[in-house]
């Protein structure tokens, strides 16, 4: 990730409300994403382990976290500087919420706008609406914002599925709490060649 590390990094510095830590997991890169991330200071954490994959990469974040609440960002993704923010207004001062994600915005590699993933309708319940469309939290692993200890006692992301274990973990989520997505794009998902998901629709 040594070419869009940097951009991610400074959008969660640049976050309006601080982040108390932030939490670089380098999955055994083979590039000098690891020399790049330690030139940051402040709440820069670099987390340094043996290869296994997304879930094993951030299940090793959410093992290291101190804080509360947990926010996921992809290396080659970004935040706008309200994310975090705007978030942690809606899961403190609404009962009952567990996880919040943002209207999204889809980009290309140039920086041009390709669309945006919107907030789902949820006609029956978040569970409901996930299995009837997989795509249907927004931002997906780049805009959830999740309870540290909610995370934990759902059992972490499935370290065994090499696809889909973000929509495994958000279907195990909105079966033990409630779901909001913030109708403001405040989440960047970057699509490029090396994206592991080319179509946010499946």
């Amino acid at each position: 990730a040594a070419w869009c590390i940097e951009r991610a990094l400074h959008s969660a510095l640049e976050q309006t409300r601080a982040l108390d830590e932030i939490i670089v997991v380098n999955d055994g890169s083979t590039d000098n994403t690891a020399r790049i991330v330690a030139r940051f200071e402040g709440p820069v954490k670099l987390l340094n382990k043996a290869n296994g994959g997304l879930s094993s990469a951030r299940n090793a974040g959410i093992r290291a976290a101190q804080g509360e609440w947990i926010a996921f960002l992809d290396a080659d993704d970004y935040w706008l500087p309200e994310k975090t923010q705007l978030q942690l207004q809606q899961l403190l001062t609404r009962d009952g919420l567990g996880f919040c994600s943002t209207r999204t915005r889809i980009e290309d590699e140039t920086g041009d706008i390709k669309g945006f993933w919107d907030c789902p309708e949820t006609a029956i319940s978040t569970i409901h609406t996930i299995f009837a469309r997989n795509a249907a939290i927004a931002g997906s692993g780049s805009s959830v914002m999740a309870g540290r200890e909610l995370l934990m006692d759902a059992g972490l992301f499935d370290e065994s599925l090499r696809s889909l274990e973000d929509i495994d973990m958000w279907m195990r989520l909105a079966a033990k709490s409630e779901y909001v997505c913030i109708d403001t794009p405040l989440s960047v998902v970057v699509k490029h060649r090396g994206s592991m998901s080319g179509n946010r629709e499946t």
